[in-house]
């Protein structure tokens, strides 16, 4: 976070800041679910 130091307001969580972190996290998942699924492809 840039603005995190100046703008404290910043620092709690936003509905977007939050969408942000949950389409981060699916992405996460989403890219372990390919990896699991790759490795038992083999």
């Amino acid at each position: 976070m840039l603005f995190a130091t100046d703008r404290p307001i910043l620092m709690i969580p936003t509905p977007k800041l939050m969408r942000r972190e949950r389409e981060r996290l699916c992405l996460r998942v989403v890219t372990l679910h390919k990896g699991i699924s790759a490795a038992s492809d083999r």
